[in-house]
């Protein structure tokens, strides 16, 4: 670095030449006193300590590179293409103040304890009523306590006395965070030889001010934390008294400046110039077109995110069944994914090494000029500074056909995934099982009657002893419930099992299932696709269910026979659904509308001698639960007992019958697990509980004779 050797006179303008280690001269012209230092207020400032440079202009140089091409967004050619505008060191003026401190101060200390409290939960308890709880729980509480006190120590701080004109504000804390404990040396003009001072703008009198603030913000406040105590402390004050032990003294601190130009733009680079280890960095520059680069890997995701969102909308028609789509659009989402990481990493990476190849080669040139390396450590450099060969998937150029590559993949995958699910849940449901996902609505749960756990009367008749008999028969080789669910499985029910018949098919032994039966389209349950929400079962074609649709299993010798036959319109059950057992007799029929049950279901006895069956339980139905009056009958049409339910659970009064229509047992039940009450005997009801909503009734058995003839024609 070339050393200053003239300076301009103030007084004639002359250029007057300046002795090296020198800072001030005599004109030759007019006789003036000339001064690299500007004037201060003082009428002589003295110079009493110089922290010297002690890094060398390659080393400032070799940081600032490195600083350069760390950050990740930086252009590649950033240390090629940049232009250095500067690089030198300069001398900042500042004072030097040191002394003792004795500080006041106060807080508040917080001790965390641990505070019980009683809270209301809400919960629902075994009969399904709502009620409330107290709970105890603990929560942390802080009790403050004030406090103060004392603290002295000592301090050794800096002022920076150049103005805001010459250095910025966050130079200036870079400047003061350099306390010179190690490095100052009594002032000597020959250590500023080549250096350039920057000019004092601070007297002595306003550096000791700004010491004495410094002090008691700054040490005082951290020496008085030495005594906190608690868990936590807040409200922190001092003052301090502060003694300096010698007047405040003027000096120099180093201070290395890089300044660099790229894309028109100039950026800064500054450090302390005795061992680098404190910078400050203007913000680098970006590379916009890099970071387009790695977001425009994520397209072919995009794409995918585009499929799901018309997946969700209904687009796709039967594709709305969620569980069937969500796992094909995530393994294509997962796969598109994982290209846009991978490729925006191999960018990145091979960013990171074209940068670092680059600060590889300017590091060989540094050291080639200044201080030759050993041949080891060159012949790294070297070998680091080759150009690195661009991974594929950071060749942008074949960008076009990757991403094509990618987004017919991932289309592959999700059509391959809706396939093998089909497949798949084709080999594993059970025979009458649906091949959607969801299967139509359920019929609400019903509990068994208790009355088969009562004590027989001596005086019951014979055919109320074999209407017993028959109900318990029932109970144990089909659901005690109206309400199970279509998509139960029936292979336990049929011998042998088997697959199942679909629509158009035919099975060992049994005719073709005809197509159209009394102007309704016949679908068999396992060719829908149930889905969404509200359930809609869909045809193969996508449209909405409209016809019956049949649950078929396989009984002895391969005949066709039937689980289920429900009524459907516009893709969900509406109307009677059938429940059958293994001879083809009625066992249950559950009333559908607007897809879930709604209005009455009924339970039959077995097949009398002629071949009739008779209704054996009552239960009205609102918005899928039992809400009404159950009324239990045996097979000659006696009531045999009525219970009235709330919200699918016996709530109310319940009635036992003899056959002659007297009270056997009468009781208010809260819910059916408490239904063990004591029982008044020998009261007679003027008037028997009558079937509610015999319209409804009647519609449903109207409804029923022609479901059973479609089920004659099924089975063939």
């Amino acid at each position: 670095m070339e050393a200053l050797t003239h300076i301009v006179c103030q007084s004639c303008g002359a250029d007057v030449e300046l002795t090296p280690g020198l800072l001030t001269a005599t004109c030759q012209y007019c006789g003036s006193a000339v001064s690299l230092l500007k004037p201060t207020a003082e009428a002589e400032l003295k110079i009493e300590f110089i922290v010297p440079a002690a890094v060398s202009q390659a080393e400032l140089r070799a940081m600032a590179h490195t600083l350069m091409v760390k950050p990740e967004t930086v252009p590649d050619d950033i240390l090629d293409a940049s232009q250095v505008e500067e690089e030198t060191f300069v001398y900042v003026p500042c004072f030097l103040g040191e002394g003792t401190f004795v500080s006041r101060w106060s807080a508040s200390f917080g001790f965390d304890r641990q505070e019980a409290y009683t809270e209301y939960e809400n919960y629902t308890d075994s009969r399904g009523n709502s009620r409330s709880r107290p709970v105890t729980r603990y929560r942390t509480v802080t009790d403050w306590r004030p406090a103060s006190g004392t603290a002295s120590g000592s301090f050794r701080r800096v002022c920076c006395a150049a103005g805001s004109d010459q250095l910025p504000p966050k130079a200036v804390a870079l400047v003061e965070g350099r306390i010179p404990s190690q490095g100052a040396v009594p002032y000597d003009q020959v250590l500023m030889t080549g250096y350039a001072p920057l000019d004092f703008n601070q007297d002595a009198k306003g550096a000791t001010s700004y010491i004495l603030g410094l002090v008691a913000k700054q040490d005082a406040i951290q020496a008085a934390r030495q005594h906190a105590k608690g868990d936590r402390q807040r409200d922190w004050a001092a003052d301090a008294d502060v003694t300096f032990s010698t007047p405040v003294k003027a000096g120099f601190l180093p201070l290395g400046r890089f300044v660099f130009s790229y894309g028109g733009s100039e950026y800064k680079i500054l450090a302390e110039g005795v061992a680098l280890g404190a910078h400050l960095a203007d913000p680098m520059p970006v590379d916009a077109g890099r970071q387009k680069m790695k977001t425009r890997g994520y397209l072919p995701l995009l794409f995918v995110a585009m499929v799901f969102g018309l997946a969700c909308l209904g687009v796709y028609g039967n594709l709305l069944d969620f569980s069937d789509t969500l796992i094909p659009l995530a393994a294509s989402g997962i796969i598109a994914l994982l290209f846009g990481m991978l490729r925006s990493r191999s960018i990145s990476s091979f960013s990171r090494l074209k940068r670092g190849a680059s600060l590889a080669a300017k590091k060989l040139e540094i050291t080639d000029g200044s201080n030759p390396l050993p041949e080891v450590e060159r012949a790294k450099l070297l070998a680091d500074s080759q150009p690195p060969v661009r991974p594929f998937l950071a060749r942008t150029e074949s960008d076009r056909l990757k991403f094509l590559v990618v987004t017919v993949v991932s289309v592959i995958v999700m059509a391959f995934g809706f396939d093998f699910r089909n497949f798949t849940r084709s080999l594993s449901r059970p025979p009458s099982r649906s091949a959607g996902v969801s299967s139509p609505p359920a019929a609400p749960s019903v509990p068994s009657s208790p009355s088969s756990s009562a004590s027989s009367s001596p005086s019951s008749s014979a055919s109320s002893s074999r209407s017993s008999s028959a109900s318990s028969s029932r109970s144990s080789s089909a659901s005690s419930s109206p309400s199970s669910s279509a998509s139960s499985s029936p292979s336990s029910q049929a011998d042998g099992g088997g697959a199942g018949t679909s629509t158009g098919g035919g099975s060992s032994g049994s005719p073709a299932v005809p197509a159209v039966i009394s102007g309704r389209a016949v679908y068999d349950l396992a060719d829908l696709r149930c889905g969404g929400s509200p359930v809609v079962c869909r045809t193969p074609a996508g449209r909405p269910a409209d016809g019956l649709v049949y649950e078929p299993r396989r009984g002895p010798g391969g005949k066709r026979l039937l689980s289920t036959l429900t009524a459907f319109r516009g893709g969900a059950p509406e109307g009677p659904r059938l429940y059958f057992d293994q001879d083809m007799s009625l066992t249950k029929v559950i009333n559908y509308r607007n897809g879930e049950p709604e209005g009455l279901a009924l339970e039959l006895h077995p097949p009398l001698d002629g071949g009739s069956q008779r209704v054996s339980r009552l239960l009205p139905l609102s918005r899928g639960t039992i809400q009404g009056t159950v009324l239990e009958l045996d097979d000659n049409g006696k009531l045999l007992r009525s219970a009235e339910y709330v919200a699918g659970r016996e709530s109310g009064m319940v009635v036992e019958y003899y056959p002659d229509g007297s009270v056997k047992s009468r009781a208010r039940v809260d819910d059916y697990a408490s239904n063990q009450a004591n029982y008044a005997q020998g009261q007679v009801f003027q008037e028997m509980p009558k079937i509610q909503q015999p319209e409804l009734f009647r519609s449903v058995l109207e409804q029923v004779g022609p479901l059973v003839e479609a089920a004659a024609e099924i089975t063939g």
